[in-house]
């Protein structure tokens, strides 16, 4: 059973919307986050309904500052089976109109996602002695 653990600490950096979007006037449709090895991850901006739709990705919810630059407030894992979470997701935007989601689902493994999830909140892996 897969459990939502929402996080909440952000120390990776908005890498902004990707050039070719930009270029291909796909706007803020599609972005980058920042992990802390520099790694650039890209999401897609999805509707809060449309997060029923996606399975095995990583979320950020964010929100626009008064210059209109996104502030990460949460990331999270979703599973294939967890729709309950899924809700949870979709409930915490009805809530706040302000947040946006972004989809990253070019992690084809739970421990790519994960990896990713890591990098994204600056945690770096262990090593065993």
């Amino acid at each position: 059973m897969f459990v939502l653990m929402m996080h909440t600490r952000f120390p990776f950096a908005d890498g902004g919307v990707p050039r070719l979007a930009d270029l291909a006037g796909l706007g803020d449709r599609f972005h980058f986050w920042c992990g802390a090895s520099g790694r650039r991850y890209l999401f897609s901006a999805v509707e809060a309904r449309a997060l029923a739709d996606f399975r095995d990705a990583l979320v950020v919810l964010a929100r626009r500052d008064a210059n209109g630059a996104l502030i990460g407030e949460a990331v999270t894992l979703i599973g294939s089976t967890d729709a309950a979470e899924r809700g949870a997701l979709t409930a915490r935007l009805a809530a706040d109109p302000r947040l946006e989601a972004f989809v990253h689902l070019l992690a084809p493994t739970l421990h790519a996602r994960q990896a990713a999830l890591d990098d994204l909140l600056g945690q770096t892996p262990r090593l065993a002695a």
